[in-house]
Order: C-alpha cells, then sequence, then structure tokens
C-alpha cells in the first residue's frame, strides 16, 4: 500500500525483462546507426511530423508575406497639414457660423482669437 492505495494491481512481475529487451535492441538500433553514418533512425512518424511541421512553416511564410502586401496599401503618404480641408481651419469655422446665423466678430468669439503674448518657440 503507497500512498493509500494498493499498488499490487499496477505492478508487473517481467518488468525487468521486457526492460533489458528494450535497452538491448535500442543498443542495438544505435549501433546499426553508427555504421550506416546516420544519428537516428527515422522512422514513417518522424518523417510526417517533419513534412508536416515544414508545410505549416511555409503555410506562415505565405501568410505573413501577404499581410505585409495588404498592409502598405496603395495610397500616398501625406502629411494632414498639407491636406486640410478649407472647412477644417478657423475662417472655414467662422464662414460656417456666419452662414447659419451667429456673429461672428472678433469680440463675439474671444476665444479664436490670437494670444496676447508672444509664443515661445
Amino acid at each position: 500500500i503507497m500512498d493509500g492505495k494498493n499498488i499490487a494491481d499496477f505492478v508487473d512481475p517481467e518488468i525487468e525483462a521486457k526492460l533489458e529487451a528494450l535497452e538491448a535492441e535500442e543498443d542495438r538500433l544505435i549501433e546499426l546507426a553508427e555504421l550506416e553514418g546516420v544519428a537516428e533512425p527515422m522512422d514513417d512518424d518522424d518523417a510526417a511530423t517533419h513534412e508536416l511541421a515544414e508545410r505549416i512553416r511555409h503555410k506562415k511564410r505565405l501568410i505573413v508575406n501577404k499581410h505585409r502586401d495588404d498592409k502598405g496599401g496603395n495610397r500616398p503618404i501625406v502629411p494632414r497639414s498639407k491636406v486640410i480641408r478649407p472647412e477644417r481651419t478657423v475662417e472655414g469655422l467662422k464662414r460656417h457660423l456666419a452662414s447659419v446665423g451667429v456673429r461672428t466678430g472678433d469680440d463675439d468669439l474671444q476665444n479664436l482669437r490670437k494670444r496676447g503674448r508672444s509664443t515661445s518657440p
């Protein structure tokens, strides 16, 4: 009994013999691999895993390259200061307010006047 459980059900009386047989087979395969000059024998599962991994890497490269191509867009990069629309300036705002009937004199819109003192660079 170990940790409150009966482990006798899980003990295999021939485990030592099986372990020795596995170790002998492993040693034999290592010797064959050394004679053939191969570091490790590769079975079908390993080959399939390597092929699948290569296909996944290739697919990821395609996805990344497509994203990089799509990301650039087909539009020029122009600073916003060069493309200011007339209605987005103070004068445009004053024209719009005047057109809807709001007084736009300098005394009426005091918050849009220039500063009274100089601005520092």
